[in-house]
C-alpha cells in the first residue's frame, strides 16, 4: 500500500505504508497548525513556490485581510493573533475570488433545459446544475469537472431563492 500523505508539490508520496497508512518518512509528521497528524503539506502558492508547512486535514493557511494567502506581492495581512496557519473554521477572511463569486452570484442567469437541470451563467462562465431526487446539488464546469467546493452552496441558495 502507498503512503497516503499528499506533498504540496508533487503529489501522493510514493512510499510504501505502514499500517497507519503513511511511511516511515511521514507517520510522525505533525501539523504545524494544531499538533495533529499531518496527511498533506500546503500547496498554497507563494511566488514560484509552495507553502509546504505540513497539515492535517483540520487547517489550512490563513487568508489576509485582501483574500489572498499573503504571498508575493500581497497587501494584506494577517489577521491578529493568527499565525500562517489555522483551523478551517477559524477563518477570519474568505478568499478574494469566494468574495467576487458571491457578486457574481446575485447577477447570474438561469436556463431550465429539465425539471432536475439548468445551464447558469455567471459572468462569462457557463455551468451545469444537476438537483438530484434527495435534493443534493452538483455543479459541473464546461470540462464536466464537479466544482461544488467553489460555488456549491451560492448558487443551491440562489437557485432554491428564484424557484
Amino acid at each position: 500500500m502507498q503512503c497516503k500523505f499528499q506533498d504540496g508539490w508533487a503529489g501522493q508520496c510514493k512510499n510504501d505504508a505502514e499500517e497507519s497508512g503513511f511511511c516511515e518518512k511521514h507517520k510522525d509528521v505533525k501539523c504545524s497548525s494544531c499538533g495533529e497528524h499531518a496527511t498533506h503539506s500546503c500547496s498554497e502558492t507563494m511566488g514560484p513556490l509552495v507553502c509546504g508547512e505540513p497539515l492535517c486535514d483540520n487547517c489550512e493557511h490563513t487568508i489576509y485581510s485582501d483574500g489572498t494567502n499573503g504571498g508575493l506581492g500581497s497587501i494584506g495581512h494577517l489577521p491578529e493573533g493568527y499565525k500562517d496557519h489555522c483551523k478551517k473554521t477559524d477563518q477570519k477572511y474568505e478568499t478574494w475570488y469566494r468574495t467576487e463569486w458571491k457578486k457574481a452570484v446575485k447577477n447570474m442567469a438561469f436556463t431550465y433545459t429539465s425539471e432536475s437541470e439548468c445551464l447558469i451563467k455567471i459572468g462569462y462562465s457557463i455551468y451545469v446544475a444537476k438537483i438530484d431526487k434527495g435534493g443534493d446539488l452538483t455543479i459541473f464546469d464546461n470540462e464536466n469537472k464537479v466544482v461544488n467546493d467553489i460555488c456549491g452552496n451560492d448558487i443551491k441558495n440562489e437557485l432554491f431563492r428564484r424557484i
